[in-house]
């Protein structure tokens, strides 16, 4: 999925950071969105869906990590 024009990476790296610290469930993410980088509410929640759309997409697992998470053991 392409990247939209209301989303910058900076508003994707922030998110990631936010869903680390573990500060907020990531569906409440759109207030500090909104305060951070001053977004309307309606743009603040556009952001955080596309970066809950496409989360899997950009931090995906190698198989061989994949594997060695789910107790999987290679000879």
């Amino acid at each position: 999925m392409p990247l939209p024009d209301y989303v910058l990476q900076e508003h994707l790296t922030f998110l990631d950071d936010l869903q680390e610290s573990g500060a907020t469930n990531m569906l409440g993410a759109g207030p500090y969105l909104q305060k951070v980088f001053g977004l309307t509410r309606y743009d603040a929640n556009s952001v955080a869906i596309y970066w809950m759309e496409t989360f899997a997409t950009r931090h995906a697992i190698p198989a061989e990590s994949a594997d060695l998470e789910e107790g999987s053991t290679t000879s």
